[in-house]
């Protein structure tokens, strides 16, 4: 079998059990060749107790679902296909949509989406490793949509945006990310806080479990759902220590499928806040308007 027929099925695996709805997403998967991103093999798949090595170099070995190794000292992988492609469905993208991406490796899953947004779309790439932003600049270069940056995602962003897509574990949405949204805009990021048990690499991970968060502008509240959940290293620059304590607790008290809205709004802690921070709330109120 060739390799783009080994693409192609893998891509077909994904969406059937993903039931992925955005148009064009199977699609961008059996085009865009994930090898091109990763060195050369074999390659280390990072599991929750350390990394294992691709039986061989054949590049067959990338097109499954596993996390493999960028920058095996700092445990910054390119992410799980299965767990990435879900998270590009739930940003719903069409063609134009302006997004950016938070933390983008080496470029691999960038190029999904410029495939998803098309030529009259923008996908500008954040990458806070330097070495990192270089090869995916490189790795871009001839897509014209495409604009890698070197610099911190959590700093403030150009807006409006249609979407932010977040790769890495976060324990708050920054103000930063809220404000550049358009009505309408979805961000999507690994909101996580509890303890993963035993291993070697949970010791480095160990608090960054938890659940795939979705937020939905409308006017200056938004629609919030927890989609799936996730076991994900740090976003450089995205955690706070006392949220880590409050998100531990609210993951520990239950209730991740009530959570209906994020408020920006002062108000009194009530039984409808499930997690509190400095200047948001994630409500099982529903979204008023809504």
């Amino acid at each position: 079998m060739g390799l783009d027929e080994v693409r192609r099925r893998f891509a077909d695996e994904l969406a059937e059990a993903l039931e992925l709805r955005t148009p064009g997403l199977r699609e961008a998967f059996a085009r865009v060749p994930r090898e091109r991103f990763l060195d050369r093999g074999p390659w280390l798949e990072f599991r929750i107790d350390g990394y294992y090595s691709t039986p061989d170099a054949d590049p067959a070995q990338v097109y499954a679902d596993c996390s493999l190794a960028l920058d095996v000292s700092r445990f910054i992988n390119n992410s799980s296909p299965y767990l990435v492609a879900k998270m590009i469905d739930a940003l719903a993208l069409e063609a134009g949509d302006r997004v950016v991406q938070v933390g983008c490796g080496s470029g691999y899953y960038t190029a999904i989406l410029a495939e998803l947004v098309g030529r009259e779309g923008r996908v500008r790439a954040l990458e806070l490793e330097p070495r990192l932003a270089e090869r995916a600049r490189r790795n871009l270069r001839r897509v014209r949509q495409v604009e890698v940056v070197h610099g911190d995602g959590t700093d403030p962003l150009e807006g409006p945006l249609d979407a932010i897509l977040v790769g890495g574990g976060v324990t708050h949405p920054p103000d930063s990310w809220l404000d550049a949204l358009d009505v309408g805009g979805r961000l999507v990021l690994p909101l996580t806080g509890t303890r993963i048990p035993g291993g070697v690499t949970a010791r480095v991970i160990r608090d960054h479990a938890g659940q795939v968060l979705r937020l939905v502008k409308h006017g200056a509240g938004f629609e919030a759902r927890f989609i799936d959940g996730v076991a994900i290293p740090a976003l450089f620059g995205g955690r706070d220590p006392e949220m880590q304590k409050r998100i531990a607790r609210a993951f520990e008290g239950g209730g991740v499928r009530e959570v209906r809205s994020l408020r920006r709004d002062e108000h009194v802690h009530d039984d409808t806040c499930w997690l509190q921070g400095v200047g948001f709330c994630l409500s099982t109120q529903e979204l008023r308007g809504s």
